[in-house]
């Protein structure tokens, strides 16, 4: 186990009784003390909170030159893409082989436009090769210091306003920039579980707090990848390396 990777909030987890095994290089927590059946159903009918900070992070500026260099690998045009939305879309090899599936959004962070991409923990040093590879000028900005949470249930978006100011009509693959505690967030109103539901990208600094004052909610659980990986299948999205690979 000690040539696992650790995601920031692994003590977090430990204190809260989750089970942990080796997924994608990481060691992750894959339920708690419920279990995943129980995780699963609180999704489907109020809020499971997971940690997904394994996946991958980065901010591409927007300007042509990037766009023109990931059109050799996307089958997606970046131009098209509207602020503050997202698209689920591909990183590609020459016979069009999918070499991992991707959520990409175009978003206004810090005064400055990006693309940001979320990407699969399998898959990280395969993208970010390509990423580097056709990055001529050096700026790309990998994040290896936030934590990504996944906000997934019914109830997720009256859970979430409690905290953060959402506006009232952020739709489904909207993203947005907020701010928390005087740090800047990036919310997205996506997931993987089938549920409505919020991704957040959070400054390590501020994630733990951030965590246990959701977690003060009656109406949110701690989840793990067992039962996000159960929702999924329910919900009939892919897994990279399962249904979709080369």
């Amino acid at each position: 186990m000690s040539d696992l990777l650790k995601i920031h909030l692994e003590n977090f987890h430990i204190k809260n009784n989750a089970k942990f095994l080796p997924f994608a290089g990481y060691n992750m927590p894959i339920n708690y003390q419920t279990g995943i059946i129980n995780e699963h159903l609180y999704v489907r009918n109020n809020v499971g909170v997971f940690d997904v900070s394994h996946m991958g992070q980065c901010l591409i500026p927007f300007n042509q030159d990037n766009i023109n260099n990931l059109h050799k690998f996307m089958p997606l045009n970046l131009n098209n893409l509207k602020i503050n939305r997202s698209k689920y879309s591909f990183l590609l090899n020459s016979s069009a082989g999918i070499i991992d599936d991707i959520i990409l959004s175009r978003i206004l962070f810090d005064n400055k436009e990006f693309i940001f991409i979320v990407y699969n923990a399998s898959r990280k040093k395969n993208d970010e090769e390509i990423f580097k590879n056709i990055d001529n000028k050096s700026d790309f900005i990998f994040i290896n210091d936030r934590c990504l949470l996944a906000i997934q249930g019914p109830l997720a978006y009256q859970v979430l306003k409690e905290i953060l100011d959402i506006p009232n009509e952020m739709n489904f693959l909207d993203t947005i920039e907020l701010e928390y505690m005087n740090e800047k967030l990036i919310l997205s109103r996506s997931g993987y579980t089938g549920e409505d539901g919020f991704e957040l990208s959070i400054p390590f600094k501020i994630s733990e707090f951030f965590l246990s004052n959701i977690l003060k909610n009656q109406n949110a659980n701690l989840c793990g990848l067992g039962s996000r990986d159960s929702l999924r299948v329910e919900a009939g999205l892919s897994l990279y390396g399962n249904e979709i690979n080369e």
